[in-house]
């Protein structure tokens, strides 16, 4: 139950987006979810449960208007039940119900933008929280001698930095879903590196594995970053033909068979039937680079007017990069935080141990990599749409780890 109401509200701004096409095209939300209930339109399974109890309503009640106020009382997100009151008044009100689902898609993508502005508050406190947490563990283990949990301390750096990555990963995918295997891979990256404690080898083996991990996916990073582009330009293109008059149909066959050898395939899929979300995922496109495309290639399955498609399409694709690009904007920012944190807490340990105030104990280099990684696993989460994997991410895990190994404030007392 938890589950539905958490997919519901993840994929709301698709199914938005979606309505807002369709509404532009005349059609309504009752046709909508007919056409998600016959698998001509696909959203994710909690969408499609949805729109089959609205056609058994519809079938049972006999009039749109009276299956969607029912439906209303059986969805458990606040969210669609409020849209779909709200839809169910302007129905039997004004009418004009297009410009009510674009209100409520302008809404929702300031409500998108609202969460990742909530999300780099706490990740603010939380760089905040650590320096003093690690700090005063540095002074009260170095200076007063006094005997501190070293793994009480992991288990609190590594339980914050888990929570703050979660919380980022509900935060992008709200935007765009990052492939499963690639969060669990983020996650045994931070999870592994509490080995790091046990030995300060340890420390540059396991930012030497995060590289040749990194060094394995760099196909399917370039990839993914080829298509984000490529769907930018794609959706510039086609919206410049169609308003110039060449047909939808043209202009896309175009572009995608002069553009990419996948997007070929997805080209020739689509012309026979195939959907056009499951093609892209057969192909390798995912996230949102798959989300622009095959929300593009759904134009040619109905016989609305072009013009009117690409002009909503366009806009739908604009609010989209709008809110990735600002999620990578507000990332950018705490990169020079995590720097000069980790700046902060080797120079103060190195200062520490160089005016004889103690010496580092077993494990310490291992925390301050655990402590830093946790610390920069959320901002790659943020700007690389789950790609944190990338060559030039992991290099910098590995300098770290190389920094801690060399440096002289570790090599007293680390086995």
């Amino acid at each position: 139950m938890v589950g539905r109401k958490k997919c519901v509200e993840e994929n709301y701004l698709d199914f938005l987006s979606l309505l807002t096409l369709f509404e532009r095209a005349e059609l309504r939300l009752h046709q909508l979810f007919k056409e998600i209930a016959d698998r001509e339109v696909t959203l994710p399974p909690c969408y499609l449960e949805i729109a089959t109890s609205y056609v058994i309503l519809e079938n049972t009640e006999g009039s749109p208007e009276m299956a969607l106020r029912k439906l209303a009382r059986q969805v458990e997100s606040p969210k669609l039940k409020r849209f779909l009151e709200s839809y169910t008044i302007v129905i039997e009100t004004t009418g004009e119900t297009s410009s009510f689902v674009e209100n409520e898609l302008r809404s929702e993508v300031a409500s998108v933008k609202g969460a990742v502005d909530r999300f780099n508050r706490i990740l603010e406190a939380l760089y905040e929280g650590e320096a003093f947490l690690i700090l005063s563990w540095m002074i009260i283990l170095l200076v007063l001698s006094l005997d501190i949990s070293l793994y009480a301390l992991m288990s609190i750096v590594l339980g914050a930095g888990l929570g703050v990555y979660l919380y980022a990963l509900k935060t992008v995918t709200r935007v765009a879903s990052p492939p499963s295997w690639i969060t669990m891979l983020d996650i045994a990256l931070l999870a592994t590196s509490l080995v790091t404690t046990l030995s300060r080898f340890l420390v540059i083996v396991h930012g030497a594995t995060a590289v040749i991990v990194a060094l394995a996916l760099r196909k399917t990073r370039l990839s993914h970053s080829r298509f984000y582009a490529l769907s930018k330009i794609i959706t510039n293109q086609v919206y410049s033909d169609v308003s110039n008059g060449i047909p939808l149909e043209l202009s896309l066959k175009n572009n995608l068979e002069s553009s990419d050898p996948s997007l070929r395939v997805l080209w020739f899929a689509t012309e026979n039937g195939y959907d056009p979300v499951l093609s892209t995922k057969s192909l390798g496109i995912i996230g949102l680079p798959a989300k622009i495309i095959s929300m593009l290639l759904s134009g040619l399955n109905h016989a609305w007017d072009q013009l009117s498609f690409i002009t909503a399409f366009n806009s739908i694709a604009t609010y989209y990069w709008e809110v990735r690009e600002h999620l990578v904007e507000k990332a950018k920012m705490f990169y020079i935080y995590v720097a000069v944190i980790a700046t902060l807490i080797l120079f103060s340990s190195w200062i520490m141990s160089s005016y004889g105030f103690g010496t580092s104990p077993p494990g310490f280099a291992g925390l301050v990599y655990t402590s830093v990684l946790s610390l920069i696993l959320p901002v790659l989460l943020m700007s690389e749409e789950g790609y944190a994997w990338s060559i030039k991410n992991t290099l910098a895990i590995f300098m770290l780890g190389t920094i801690l190994y060399i440096g002289p404030v570790f090599f007293e007392g680390s086995a």
